[in-house]
């Protein structure tokens, strides 16, 4: 049985209510997990994989689980903001790089 079918399971015979949540939530935990744990597994032996089959595998699971898709891409967007405002400017990489935190310091 996969963590889909176990999903369903619980979608299905229980009712309603902070246990069934608590179950599902606790599901999807785990396979987020498990994602996880494969990629960093496969990154560390040095294999890949293709991001827009992953993405795509994804989004069609959480489109499954009810949500919209222009809600998902408004919480991509916002989360590719984030990133993107925490890549470093050249001049922060400099700064780091030269342990000075600032400017350069002069030599003379």
């Amino acid at each position: 049985m996969n963590l889909r079918a176990i999903d369903q399971r619980i979608r299905t015979s229980m009712p309603d209510g902070p246990e069934r949540r608590l179950l599902l939530t606790d599901v999807a935990d785990l396979s987020e997990g498990i994602n996880q744990l494969l990629g960093w597994l496969l990154a560390v032996q040095g294999y890949s994989y293709d991001v827009m089959v992953y993405g795509g595998a994804v989004l069609d699971e959480l489109a499954a689980r009810g949500l919209k898709y222009n809600e998902l891409q408004a919480a991509g967007m916002m989360a590719w903001s984030l990133c993107a405002a925490a890549i470093l400017t050249e001049s922060e990489v400099s700064d780091t790089e030269d342990f000075t935190g600032g400017a350069a310091a002069s030599t003379g």
